[in-house]
């Protein structure tokens, strides 16, 4: 069975065994050229010219005979067939659908569908488990030090869908009440984009929720700072405005209630002897000083779900 790791440096394996090369030597570049659009066949022309396509026809065409070679006997060092993998014609080159290796993007990718537009809106417990398994997988981005054309765009495809996980899990955990996990995942979505101001925003409101006001203002100054050296650019009007919500907030969650804030904001009217009253008042409230996003709705909606079980 053939293993093979496209995020990170990259990396083939047989039987357990490292096929040599890999990951940055020319022949390898080319299996993983093949191997990325494992879905298409090309003439040995197609592929010479991505490769070599600044030498005369005849002198791309004896490099990419050479890199063949290399790459057979790359996988004869460790008893291993590229004729399992890759069909080499005169005509065409393909790589073959077997299911004689396992590659960690189809793994990946297959996860990654759960966080499409269409995708069901709750996650079941098996598909936070594939989730996190995608995030365990994702050692980092696809060929990492290679910066040929034809990674590049792949390579910012699966970034993204990362990102898409990342967050997708932020807000699953979010909406259950487990600000720990999801502050985890929202972290590791701005240490790959730290620009992400609605994710900065996100942090701030659970960090409120959770009852860390200080660690809300914090991320609220960290925002500031990184759109401003980053972008040239100041926090929006709606990050502005949970800023001073907090700011200007008692400590009211850290302490189980929300009777403090209620008695500091008269537009409120929240009666202090009901606290999921209380905690649907502050929703409305949120709603007009936030953006409009489901995630930042379920949130609070997480919180009332909270005090009803209880």
């Amino acid at each position: 069975m053939y293993e093979i790791k496209l995020l990170g440096s990259g990396q083939a394996y047989f039987d357990g065994k490292i096929i040599t090369g890999f990951p940055g030597q020319q022949h390898c570049l080319l299996f993983y050229y093949l191997l990325l659009n494992r879905h298409v066949s090309y003439t040995r022309e197609q592929v010479a010219t991505v490769f070599w396509g600044d030498d005369p026809s005849s002198v791309a065409l004896k490099n990419l005979r050479n890199a063949l070679w290399r790459l057979k006997q790359a996988f004869r060092s460790v008893d291993a067939c590229v004729d399992d993998l890759i069909s080499i014609q005169e005509d065409f080159i393909a790589f073959l659908e077997t299911d004689s290796y396992q590659l960690d993007i189809d793994r990946f990718e297959s996860a990654a569908r759960l966080c499409l537009p269409e995708s069901k809106s709750e996650l079941s417990d098996a598909d936070v488990r594939l989730l996190e398994a995608a995030v365990e997988l994702y050692n980092g981005d696809l060929l990492e030090g290679i910066y040929e054309d034809w990674c590049l765009y792949e390579r910012e495809r699966l970034r993204l869908a990362f990102l898409n996980i990342l967050i997708r899990l932020m807000d699953h955990h979010s909406r259950k009440g487990k600000y720990e996990h999801a502050l985890g995942y929202g972290r590791r979505i701005l240490l790959l984009d730290p620009t992400r101001e609605k994710v900065h925003r996100q942090i701030m409101l659970m960090h409120w929720m959770a009852g860390n006001r200080e660690s809300a203002l914090l991320q609220y100054r960290a925002c500031g700072s990184i759109l401003q050296t980053e972008l040239g650019l100041k926090p929006s009007q709606e990050t502005q405005q949970l800023y001073e919500t907090i700011l200007h907030s008692a400590s009211a969650l850290a302490n189980g209630s929300l009777k403090d804030f209620a008695n500091s904001s008269s537009s409120l009217n929240i009666q202090a002897d009901q606290p999921l009253r209380e905690m649907i008042q502050k929703l409305h409230f949120l709603e007009m000083i936030i953006e409009q996003t489901s995630t930042e709705l379920h949130l609070l909606e997480g919180i009332i779900l909270q005090v009803l079980d209880t």
